[in-house]
């Protein structure tokens, strides 16, 4: 739907000085490919899923599968739900919060941009904190290495 292709621009336009790298499989045309193992692939390789769940989007049983590879690859999912949808249920996202899209979508890119940057804030945390851990480990083994030598 053009509405919902336009969203999606928007989204990653937003989400790209983030940093983040967004998969969309609309521009990822690559004749021949199996459609399902492709997304498939570029879902497991992905760090979160950001589903628009758009009334369109909502009838079709592909973004649902999408959204069930995210679940079994346990995959933080954060959706982006309009809000025709959200009077009518949110299917396999039900008890997940979501961040409710209206006719100016301003507010919930702003959100979605928040959001990310926080989870981005806590995965450095937690790299930095793995990196010193490592270096303590390391510190420990020599400690240990010249014990043995002397």
């Amino acid at each position: 739907m053009p509405v919902d292709r336009t969203l999606v621009e928007t989204i990653e336009s937003r989400l790209a000085p983030l940093g983040a790298r967004v998969y969309a499989a609309e521009h990822d045309n690559q004749a021949g490919a199996n459609v399902h193992a492709k997304i498939q692939d570029a879902i497991r390789r992905s760090d979160l899923m950001v589903v628009l769940l758009t009334k369109s989007g909502d009838s079709s049983h592909y973004v649902h599968q999408e959204i069930g590879y995210a679940k079994r690859d346990g995959k933080l999912i954060i959706p982006l739900v309009t809000s025709d949808v959200v009077r009518n249920g949110i299917g396999m996202l039900e008890g997940t919060e979501y961040i409710v899209v209206d006719d100016d979508p301003t507010a919930a890119l702003q959100q979605l941009s928040q959001r990310i940057g926080q989870i981005a804030d806590f995965r450095a945390r937690q790299q930095h904190d793995q990196l010193v851990l490592a270096g303590m480990i390391l510190v420990a083994i020599g400690v240990v290495l010249i014990a043995m030598n002397e």
